[in-house]
């Protein structure tokens, strides 16, 4: 006596669904991955659309949520004081040292990070590269943003000024956290800001601050 064979379901296509789905993942039906991912995650133009020149970081400040901050490689940062009425408004311009070629993509302002404290100090942290007298630095600054959203140059503190060649990439994400002062036994109370670069040669460079918080 034969064994029975399990039931097999079809679709309408009058494909097994085994069939059906292993055919749909190839894109024999027409049916692309490229084209279901994009009808599942729709691409959309952010901030209503307005431009940015080659940007690379977009930020908020500690506890704000409707102001952003965008970080353009060829040296500005540029605020968007409500991304629900979007306006692009440059805050810092160091593109005259900055000044990366067109095809070099490692060089050029990378990242910044605002401070724990911002709401009462103002200080943000940028990582860029500079160019001085022919030669190139890449360079850890300090800025303080006003309340009504303007940056005094006179703020400027260089924390870090690295002599480096022509080539080679910058690499560069700043962060901060809380740690533990030894020097004075309490957790939390000193802030490190840590510069990940030079993403060919493993670089990190951790710079403790002494503005406690």
């Amino acid at each position: 006596m034969p064994i029975p064979h399990p039931r097999r379901h079809a679709t309408r296509s009058g494909l097994p669904p085994l069939v059906l789905a292993a055919l749909l993942w190839a894109g024999i039906l027409g049916v692309t991955t490229e084209a279901a991912a994009a009808a599942a995650y729709p691409v959309v133009a952010a901030f209503g659309g307005i431009s940015f020149q080659q940007p690379v970081q977009v930020v908020f400040a500690p506890g704000e949520t409707t102001r952003a901050f965008v970080v353009e490689r060829a040296g500005t940062i540029a605020m968007v004081p409500d991304i629900t009425n979007p306006a692009r408004q440059v805050i810092l311009d160091l593109s005259g040292s900055v000044n990366p070629s067109v095809n070099d993509s490692g060089h050029g302002m990378l990242s910044m990070v605002f401070h724990p404290n911002f709401a009462q100090n103002g200080y943000f942290y940028v990582w860029t590269s500079i160019w001085e007298g022919g030669s190139r630095f890449t360079r850890l600054m300090r800025y303080t943003l006003s309340a009504g959203g303007t940056v005094d140059p006179a703020s400027e503190l260089t924390l870090i000024n690295q002599p480096v060649g022509s080539g080679g990439h910058d690499g560069g994400t700043l962060g901060l956290a809380a740690v533990r002062d030894a020097l004075r036994g309490a957790p939390g109370t000193a802030v490190n800001l840590h510069v990940v670069a030079k993403d060919g040669s493993a670089r990190d460079v951790s710079v403790t601050l002494r503005d406690y918080v």
